[in-house]
C-alpha cells in the first residue's frame, strides 16, 4: 500500500500530537487512536476549550456525532458539519493562547486576511488585518497578536498595528505564544522575543518547529 502523505499536525488541549493524512484521516499515533473524516479538510486545530475545528472547503466546522453505520455507509466517516462561511478554500488555522483561532487565508481579490474567531456561547469573528504582503506564522491571545512577514514581526492591538522586531538574519517561520511571551522560530534558530522586541536565541537547528501545550 502506498504511503499516505502528511498533512496536517496539531497538537490537542492535553498536549497529544496529532497527525492528519491524506486531509481525510486524523490520527495519534501514541494513544493508537484514529479518526476518519468524511469530507476531506484542508486544515484542523484545537482551541483552548478542546473543540477540534476543522476547514473544508469554503466552511469551518465541526465533527458530528452520528449513529453507527453498517456495510458501505460505515466507511463513511464522521459527519463534518460547517458552521461558519470561510471568503475561500484556502484558510489556514491557528489556536490562540486562550480559547480562540486564528484564521488566515487569501480573500478573492488575492490579499491575505487574518481573523481571530472566539467559540463560546456563539461564534465571534473579528478582522484584524488585511495585507498584500504573505503572512508565515500567527501568534497571540486574542488581545494582542503577532504576525509574521518575512523577517518582520507585527504586533496588532485593536486597530493598531506595529513593527515589534526585525530578524537580522532569516524570515519567520514559526510563532509560539503564551503568558510568559512570544517565541519565534526561522529556518535555522528558535529564540524568545521580550516586550521591547529584544530578541534571545536559545536553539541552534535546522527547521525547529514551536509547541506550547495548554493543558
Amino acid at each position: 500500500k502506498e504511503k499516505e502523505q502528511i498533512s496536517g499536525f496539531g497538537v490537542d488541549f492535553d498536549g497529544r500530537p496529532w497527525f492528519g493524512y491524506g486531509h481525510k484521516r486524523l490520527a495519534n499515533p501514541l494513544a493508537q487512536a484514529e479518526v476518519e473524516v468524511e469530507k476531506p479538510y484542508q486544515d484542523f486545530a484545537w482551541t483552548g476549550a478542546g473543540q477540534l475545528i476543522l476547514s473544508s472547503g469554503k466552511a469551518l466546522g465541526v465533527l458530528e456525532k452520528s449513529k453507527p453505520r453498517e456495510g458501505k455507509e460505515a466507511s463513511r466517516g464522521m459527519p463534518f458539519k460547517p458552521l461558519l462561511d470561510l471568503p475561500s478554500e484556502d484558510f489556514r488555522l491557528y489556536p490562540d493562547a486562550e480559547d480562540g483561532l486564528y484564521l488566515l487565508g487569501k480573500n478573492p481579490q488575492g490579499a491575505n486576511d487574518l481573523y481571530w474567531l472566539r467559540w463560546r456561547d456563539k461564534v465571534e469573528v473579528h478582522m484584524l488585518l488585511e495585507t498584500k504582503q504573505e503572512i508565515t506564522a500567527v501568534a497571540g491571545d486574542g488581545a494582542q497578536t503577532f504576525a509574521a512577514m518575512g523577517k518582520v514581526v507585527v504586533r496588532i492591538a485593536g486597530k493598531e498595528v506595529k513593527p515589534l522586531f526585525v530578524h537580522p538574519e532569516g524570515a519567520i517561520r514559526d510563532l509560539a505564544y503564551s503568558k510568559g511571551g512570544l517565541y519565534y522560530a526561522t529556518a535555522k534558530e528558535a529564540g524568545f522575543a521580550d516586550s521591547t522586541g529584544r530578541l534571545i536565541k536559545f536553539l541552534e537547528a535546522p527547521n525547529p518547529g514551536l509547541r506550547i501545550s495548554r493543558g
